[in-house]
């Protein structure tokens, strides 16, 4: 993706604000993995004003598209209220999805919330 090259200065100058620009462009066509790094970018603020609002619309789309990063981004958005009302529950949720195609951290997250509630 040619958006990870600007990102990353690979073989093109470094522009965080470039690489932002082909993500969205590609994000807007569904590309699950474009959707993802735009959320990315908007989450941190590299290339984007940072907006986690922004970042959260954009890790919905390609959580939906079983994109487990982003599941697991959600998972973490929700488990600390970051651009969304904090919820356990929901975080929880997205940490399955993410679990259930073998994302690691996804599954100690779980482990996490399972205990805090015994």
């Amino acid at each position: 993706m040619l958006g990870l090259c600007h990102y990353y200065g690979q073989g093109v100058e470094n522009s965080e604000s470039k690489a932002a620009e082909l993500f969205l462009k590609a994000a807007l066509q569904g590309h699950p993995q474009a959707e993802y790094q735009i959320a990315a970018c908007f989450y941190s603020g590299r290339g984007v004003e940072k907006n986690l609002e922004k970042a959260v619309e954009w890790f919905e789309k390609a959580a939906k598209q079983s994109h487990p990063v982003a599941q697991y981004s959600l998972g973490q958005c929700y488990y600390y209220g970051r651009g969304v009302p904090k919820s356990e529950d929901k975080a929880l949720e997205y940490y399955t999805m993410a679990a259930n195609q073998g994302h690691a951290q996804a599954k100690y997250w779980i482990g996490i919330i399972l205990k805090s509630k015994e």
